[in-house]
């Protein structure tokens, strides 16, 4: 096993079980992780960074990267809506199929441009040089013409919904119920309940699902400042080794990234760490730490329903179907896999790696002279960003110790506890 394997290995056992402190949960450990910086909305609003980052659908591993261009939640749910076995009478059968097909081929419109554009951003964010940050994904989406295009099609997936509802509903109260739920208000300035506005990067507002982060009353960023729940990691290379197969995902996850490395002069570079040193030892304290829940609104998202179908062995038309075969709807590898559930946080991080005495003068003018540094999962810039906060770091030659220490006043994200829509 490499270096780098049996380290974040440690680090992903360590936060189970000292921060989340249950070894059956179902964490996804970030990597990198990221940072709650950004802006408190208006009343009756989201921002958009907070949006596109719980509406997310994580993938099935044990640890994950997160990119507002991966698969929605609110979109994943919509389609399994879309795939439901209905009963409808015979006269209206093939009037419902009609419909269906077109609810369907809207929906493959939006999915097709969605790809397009989230393959543009991709490439437009690893055309930057190293350093440069990228311009925020609603931006960047709205300043090429994207935003409006998907706009575009989510009104028609809207009007055929509805289309669609109306021959169906009736006979199908509970999928009525579902459907109706799903579209959109006329205007981000008309109320429906399940739903608020988000400013979509240029002051416009659009209407998108709403979410709860928190609890109801309890301002989560305020308590974590107060350092109500300190908590303390070692991760010493002594200790035996993890293995990812053992987590929640059932799957082994290789490392390519070094653990540790140092940005010196433009460019990265490793500083080779190994597990046959038994004086190495990684220790992460933070000020606090918390669990905050996450939900989609019940108005728009039917977890009940969800169950109900999930259930059914016959509640979807070919070839979907609830669990297993070629086109699952829950589960692993499904349309709707996973949601994330509640945030693992950490405020105000310290991280220590103490090594040998030759490890750390070979490279004490490199920890000296870098202006960023990466540890692990962990990111920090001496210069201070919207990423990482302030940080500093000191050298101890006496203990062999390189140390960060983050300055920032807003909550870095370690993980999420993800669950399985229709299933748990």
């Amino acid at each position: 096993m490499s270096t780098q394997q049996q380290l974040f290995g440690l680090t992903y056992q360590k936060l189970l079980q000292e921060v989340v402190g249950g070894k059956d949960t179902k964490f996804q450990l970030l990597n990198p992780f990221m940072s709650w910086w950004w802006p408190t909305a208006p009343t009756g609003q989201i921002s958009r960074q907070a949006y596109h980052f719980v509406n997310t659908m994580p993938s099935w591993s044990a640890v994950g990267t997160f990119s507002p261009t991966d698969a929605t939640v609110f979109t994943s749910y919509s389609q399994v809506l879309s795939h439901a076995n209905l009963k409808v009478s015979p006269d209206l059968e093939q009037k419902a199929k009609n419909a269906h097909d077109k609810l369907i081929e809207a929906q493959n419109q939006y999915t097709n441009d969605e790809k397009a554009a989230n393959l543009q951003y991709s490439l437009y964010v690893k055309s930057l040089p190293v350093g440069v940050p990228a311009k925020e994904y609603d931006v960047w989406m709205n300043e090429h013409g994207h935003t409006a295009t998907l706009e575009a099609d989510r009104k028609e997936i809207a009007k055929r919904q509805e289309t669609y509802n109306d021959i169906v509903g009736q006979q199908n109260p509970t999928y009525h119920k579902a459907l109706a739920a799903v579209a959109p208000p006329e205007s981000p300035d008309t109320s429906k309940a399940g739903w608020t506005a988000m400013d979509q990067g240029d002051g416009q507002l659009v209407s998108v699902p709403d979410w709860s982060i928190g609890e109801s009353g309890r301002d989560w960023i305020d308590l974590l400042s107060q350092g109500t729940n300190p908590k303390k990691i070692v991760m010493d290379a002594s200790e035996s080794t993890f293995d990812f197969r053992d987590t929640w995902a059932k799957s082994s996850i290789e490392f390519n990234d070094p653990f540790l490395s140092v940005y010196v002069k433009g460019e990265w570079e490793e500083i080779a760490l190994s597990t046959t040193d038994k004086t190495l030892s990684i220790t992460a304290e933070f000020k606090s730490t918390d669990m905050v829940p996450v939900n989609p609104d019940e108005h728009w998202y039917n977890s009940g329903y969800l169950r109900d179908l999930a259930r059914d062995p016959n509640a979807f038309n070919p070839p979907y179907q609830p669990t297993g075969g070629t086109s699952p709807i829950f589960g692993k590898n499904s349309l709707l896999q996973l949601r994330i559930s509640e945030l693992v946080v950490g405020y105000k991080p310290t991280i220590k790696i103490k090594m040998t005495s030759s490890t750390f003068n070979e490279h004490e003018s490199k920890f000296k002279a870098a202006t960023r540094i990466r540890i692990g999962p962990f990111s920090f810039s001496a210069e201070g960003d919207h990423q990482t906060g302030q940080v500093n770091w000191t050298q101890t030659a006496q203990d062999n110790e390189f140390t960060v220490t983050s300055n920032a006043e807003y909550p870095f994200i370690l993980g999420v506890i993800v669950s399985e829509p229709g299933l748990n």
